[in-house]
């Protein structure tokens, strides 16, 4: 038996025979060619594009995936950028999913939760770091 993750929900897929197709492991259902599902974390459909929806299209990625609750994110970026221009995407990239929650769009409290406090971390960071610069010019 083969076992694998789609979107977040666990699928298998019989090895005894060599084309038996994948099926969702909690309704025994075929799997779609494409795999689509609802996210098992956000419980959004990916975009027709592809792109996991809590993420939608990122500039200059190769490749991302939320994790759907069951690894951690990952981001592959097509050129190697700043430390201060990845922030700056991160940061573009909770506000609006924070946003997408606040206003009913997405609906995954933990994803959320998530985003609030890496936001929060960055503006305490970002304050603590502008104290320092006025006590440095002082």
């Amino acid at each position: 038996m083969r076992r694998s993750f789609a979107y977040g929900h666990a699928i298998y897929s019989d090895e005894s025979e060599e084309f038996e197709p994948w099926r969702w492991s909690d309704t025994n259902e075929l799997c779609p060619s494409d795999f689509r599902r609802a996210c098992k974390r956000c419980g959004e459909l990916p975009t027709s594009e592809g792109y996991d929806a809590c993420l939608g299209k990122l500039e200059n990625v190769e490749s991302a995936c939320c994790g759907h609750g069951v690894k951690e994110p990952i981001l592959i970026l097509e050129t190697m950028k700043s430390e201060k221009e990845l922030i700056e995407q991160a940061k573009a990239l909770c506000e609006k999913f924070v946003n997408k929650v606040e206003t009913g769009r997405a609906r995954s409290v933990e994803t959320h939760a998530d985003c609030k406090a890496f936001l929060d971390d960055l503006k305490s960071y970002e304050s603590e770091l502008k104290s320092s610069r006025e006590i440095l010019d002082s």
